[in-house]
């Protein structure tokens, strides 16, 4: 039982190997342009990712660097020299909008150096809020990381920012208390008597007169329109050092730490440091879900989609296809049997028409031969009617002959080889009509044959078809004193609404009526008596198919005593 289905499985794929190979290209096709389709949204989305990563990196940059500008600005009053109250300094700080212009920029303030050079206590500070208030007296050069900013600061004549601290900020309205802690920095910018930066460490060092000190909430700095510029679908996590650590986060919108959670797993991510006034950031950017994702996210699938329905659509027509092919196998196989069978009958057929040509003709010979001794050795006994008889025996016998010799020339046409050449009917037109002439020399036929008329067919069948037209022609005009015959070529209607190249008999003969058209190609078909016309009623069934054979049309038009016209076509 296994092996029969493992035959039949084995049959299966024979007959259906080429549906099943398209089916199969199909799909591969299908999964390289969704590969290619995914591969290149895929790069296109990267691509826009890294764009919106730039971007932010150059936009955070310039954020606090331009920050920083109001250090500087707070710097510039003490360049004269003179002393600076806190009504300049609160004149300062409106004048410049701090929390307007400056979002995230909290406090501003000056600590100055004290006269043993190791305390910094803060002087001046605004806006004077609560943040500002608990700034005011603060000595933080007595904690060891502003400590170190401050050196920094003071030893490079730049603005040096802290670590990452909790800086006071005021709470929003309603709140239960009036001071937050928030992520934030400070950032210190070195004040010189006499507002130059003496140029050496040394002088550095020695001239040093206090400190300007800006305090930085992270979520001010990243909010607002600054914050709304990013890419919405890009998350940024902003940590302070080399790392990161959630330890060190200086700035997270969502409060989803990817950077330190490997299930987070986003689609792209880049880690970049910046420096931010002597201080190094870690920058973590994450594509969120949504990013990118428009139409043409819908493309892979739909790719996918179309690309199989297209693979079973052409797996069902190369099915199709093939099986029409198995049954045009299996008819071809059943149409050479018939072609054998055919080839038989026609064998039986040539035996046949030698029977017929050689055991029919011997008794109607026969039957000629006894009738003319019987006329000719005892035509005196007979009286005048039986003589009649005879004469008509031998007619008929006569007859029978023609007509068997007749039937046998048809059928030799349907078994006959064609062998197509060039065919110069004007010249063989000419031959038979003189044939016909020598017949018949007594009869005066005008005759109009058009010249360089060619045609590709069998001459010898050609001839025949010519012989039988021209030969009807003839015959049918006897009657005629002033008898005409055409053979030429011309443009016809062969049926309503087509028209044909042609070649046409015509003449001005008896003619006929057109309501028995239709029985003019059939065997023995006579529309004259043979009293009237002489004939076996072979030659137009003769002619109907050696233009069948060619694989042309004939036609007939004619009228009672006006003549007949007979237009045909040797192709197609």
């Amino acid at each position: 039982m296994l092996g029969g289905l493992r035959s039949r499985a084995a049959a299966h794929l024979r007959k259906a190997a080429l549906p099943y190979g398209v089916l199969a290209l199909a799909l591969l096709f299908t999964l390289l342009a969704w590969q290619y389709v995914r591969q290149s949204l895929e790069e296109r989305d990267r691509n826009l990712f890294r764009n919106a990563v730039s971007a932010a990196e150059l936009a955070i940059e310039r954020r606090t660097r331009g920050h920083t500008l109001a250090l500087y600005g707070a710097r510039a009053l003490f360049i004269p020299g003179g002393e600076v109250g806190s009504r300049d300094w609160e004149r300062y700080v409106r004048s410049i909008s701090l929390r307007e212009r400056f979002e995230g920029l909290l406090t501003l303030g000056y600590a100055p150096r004290t006269s043993g050079g190791g305390r910094f206590p803060v002087r001046l500070a605004g806006p004077g809020d609560e943040a500002g208030q608990l700034l005011l007296g603060s000595d933080p050069y007595a904690d060891p990381d502003h400590r170190a900013a401050m050196q920094r600061a003071r030893d490079t004549a730049t603005p040096q920012a802290t670590a990452m601290v909790y800086v006071p900020a005021e709470a929003p309205p309603g709140s239960v208390v009036d001071i937050l802690l928030r992520r934030g920095f400070y950032v210190y910018l070195p004040v010189y008597r006499g507002g130059e930066d003496p140029g050496t460490l040394e002088a550095r060092r020695r001239e040093l007169q206090g400190f300007v000190v800006g305090i930085f909430e992270m979520g001010g700095l990243m909010h607002g329109d600054f914050e709304r510029g990013f890419e919405p679908a890009v998350d940024l996590e902003v940590y302070d050092g080399g790392r990161a650590s959630p330890e060190a986060l200086l700035y997270d919108e969502d409060g989803v730490l990817r950077a330190t959670d490997p299930a987070a797993a986003p689609r792209f991510t880049r880690s970049s440091r910046i420096s931010v006034d002597g201080r190094r950031w870690t920058l973590f950017f994450a594509a969120l879900p949504g990013f990118a994702r428009g139409g043409e996210a819908l493309l892979p699938p739909l790719v996918l989609v179309v690309g199989g329905a297209t693979s079973v659509l052409l797996f069902g027509i190369t099915w199709l296809l093939a099986a029409s092919r198995l049954r045009a196998q299996a008819a071809g196989r059943k149409l050479e049997a018939a072609n054998r069978g055919l080839e038989e009958a026609n064998r039986e057929l040539e035996a046949f028409s030698y029977s017929v040509s050689h055991d029919l003709r011997a008794p109607l010979r026969s039957i000629e031969g006894f009738s003319q001794i019987l006329l000719e050795d005892y035509g005196d006994v007979l009286d005048e009617e039986g003589r009649d008889y005879l004469d008509r025996v031998q007619r008929a016998s006569r007859r029978m002959a023609l007509l068997i010799d007749a039937l046998l020339d048809l059928s030799r046409l349907s078994r006959r080889e064609m062998r197509l050449t060039r065919v110069d009917l004007s010249r063989m037109a000419r031959e038979i009509v003189e044939d016909l002439r020598q017949r018949e020399p007594g009869r005066e036929v005008r005759v109009c044959i058009e010249e360089g008329l060619e045609e590709r067919a069998d001459p010898a069948l050609v001839k025949v078809a010519l012989e039988n037209l021209l030969g009807n022609a003839w015959k049918f005009t006897s009657r005629e004193e002033r008898a005409a015959i055409e053979f030429g070529r011309t443009v016809r209607e062969a049926e309503p609404g087509r028209r044909l190249a042609c070649y046409y008999v015509r003449d001005n003969g008896v003619g006929f009526d057109m309501a028995y058209a239709g029985k003019l190609f059939g065997p023995f078909q006579r529309l004259h008596t043979e009293e009237e016309f002489e004939g076996t009623g072979i030659g137009l069934a003769t002619v109907w198919r050696v233009i069948r054979r060619h694989g042309g049309r004939i036609w007939a038009e004619a009228a009672e005593g006006e003549g007949a016209a007979f237009y045909f076509t040797l192709s197609p």
